[in-house]
């Protein structure tokens, strides 16, 4: 696997229809997040999901679940994603329903031990 530097991080956040104590959940979960970033020196910039379009060559990593993957697509927010190793390996298994997914877990597993 090949490592990618990237000069800047860019943890986005989008306003979305949510009760209160998730609203601010996710503020926590990204002033935490910006925080760890900064502890390891890595230039960090909150921003609106709206700003990605203003920056170049943006990467991100591939929303899998929840209202993220559904807003950048209906607002025709083009970004080149990067995936992780356990969800390109667990997709093969996903095309009928949990259940049958479950039956994989175990392999998928032993995969990475």
């Amino acid at each position: 696997m090949t490592a990618i530097k990237f000069s800047k991080i860019y943890p986005y956040a989008f306003e979305s229809p949510v009760s209160k104590k998730l609203e601010k959940f996710k503020s926590l979960l990204m002033e935490d997040q910006k925080q760890r970033l900064k502890d390891k020196s890595i230039d960090c910039e909150v921003i609106d999901i709206s700003e990605i379009k203003n920056i170049e060559n943006y990467y991100g990593l591939y929303p899998a679940v929840g209202e993220n993957l559904d807003y950048l697509n209906s607002n025709n927010i083009r970004i080149n994603f990067l995936y992780r190793n356990l969800d390109q390996l667990a997709w093969q298994y996903c095309d009928k329903g949990f259940f049958n997914f479950k039956s994989y877990i175990p392999k998928i597993i032993s995969t990475f031990n």
